[in-house]
């Protein structure tokens, strides 16, 4: 470490080459993009890829090409989306704002957004990485979760409010001509498997107190044929 500073949120790029970590100064906090040396050797000075002394960066994450990355920052009102070229070769840009803030790559060219949680100023859609929102329509979302998508890029994944139920499970394709859904009685946590178009799920299957973490049976949703199994 340098004298004066801390690391923290190390991520290593896609392909292993790279090394991104949070760097807080005594005067601002910045992002540092480092290509390690391979054996023993030092490597080359970072990438400053962004630097703030009043809106801090406090997650960061890598897009599947490894050219980008998309960070969270602190903002006088609330939290901001940012996206960065992992060279540093230019400024950062702001995607969203709202909070709270989760999203997901879609493909390298692609975000999907959920900002706002689920009020009036809440969205959730596919927005490019200059922020422009490429959705039709707007989506009404649940209870708020990281949203998913599926390794092959075809389905993606969130939580709806319920018709029968408090909340529902939906996964639909991408271009949303098919969409399947699964009521559920609380907060759910999902995530796609690995080369897989399942989505596992976790929440609470009947009525009952509503808890405030995912909590009930583990279940796998084929976003293909809408089969359930525990």
């Amino acid at each position: 470490g340098e004298p004066g500073f801390r690391f923290s949120f190390p991520t290593w790029s896609p392909d292993g080459t790279q090394l991104a970590a949070i760097r807080e100064g005594p005067d601002d906090t910045a992002i540092d993009v480092f290509t390690p040396a391979a054996g023993h050797g030092t490597s080359a000075a970072p990438a400053v890829v962004y630097r703030s002394g009043d809106r801090p960066p406090f997650y960061v994450y890598w897009s599947p090409d490894g050219r980008s990355l998309t960070f969270l920052t602190t903002e006088p009102n609330g939290l901001a989306l940012r996206v960065a070229p992992a060279d540093a070769s230019t400024e950062a840009v702001v995607i969203r704002e709202g909070s709270p803030m989760y999203w997901a790559w879609a493909d390298a060219s692609r975000l999907l957004v959920h900002s706002g949680g689920d009020g009036p100023a809440g969205f959730f859609g596919e927005v490019r990485p200059d922020g422009v929102a490429t959705e039709p329509d707007a989506i009404v979302t649940g209870g708020f979760r990281v949203p998913a998508i599926s390794s092959d890029g075809l389905f993606r994944a969130f939580v709806a409010p319920g018709e029968r139920t408090p909340q529902r499970v939906v996964v639909e394709s991408r271009d949303r001509t098919t969409s399947h859904a699964v009521d559920v009685f609380g907060v759910a946590a999902i995530a796609f498997g690995l080369g897989s178009d399942e989505l596992a799920f976790v929440a609470q299957a009947g009525p009952g107190p509503e808890t405030v973490v995912p909590i009930g049976p583990l279940r796998l949703l084929d976003a293909a044929s809408a089969k359930v199994r525990t």
